[in-house]
């Protein structure tokens, strides 16, 4: 598989969810929380099955798709239901939109590590390249 795909799925793709957070963050507050969250599921379940379809042709049907659903999953809905909960809530709070912003970003970083790591854990192929 090539290198590129990888870092498409784990690193590009992830900073989706953080822009929607920073865009529902610094939108106004005549969007209702119910839509934001209809939009958050939304981006997260396109993001994972255009990115399990993706591995899994790549991949040449080698990776169990039920071990491509729990790893995306984890990768892009834990950072969305994370962070749209953190930008809605500091939408009513914070008078501040350069602080909620980088308050957001902080918050991506550490889910997203965190997420990467989760997710690597339910993909069933070894790497054996290293």
């Amino acid at each position: 598989m090539n290198d590129s795909l990888f870092l498409a799925v784990y690193i590009v793709l992830p900073c989706l969810t953080g822009a929607f957070a920073v865009a529902v963050f610094l939108t106004s507050r005549s969007i209702r929380p119910g839509t934001t969250w209809l939009l958050a599921v939304l981006i997260a379940g396109l993001l994972t099955l255009g990115a399990g379809t993706v591995i899994q042709r790549a991949a040449g049907g080698n990776i169990p798709v039920a071990s491509l659903v729990k790893a995306y999953t984890t990768l892009y809905f834990l950072p969305t239901i994370i962070l749209t909960s953190v930008a809605l809530s500091l939408r009513d709070r914070l008078g501040s939109r350069a602080a909620g912003i980088v308050v957001i970003l902080a918050l991506f970083l550490g889910v997203s590590f965190v997420s990467r790591r989760a997710s690597a854990y339910f993909l069933d192929f070894v790497n054996a390249a290293g």
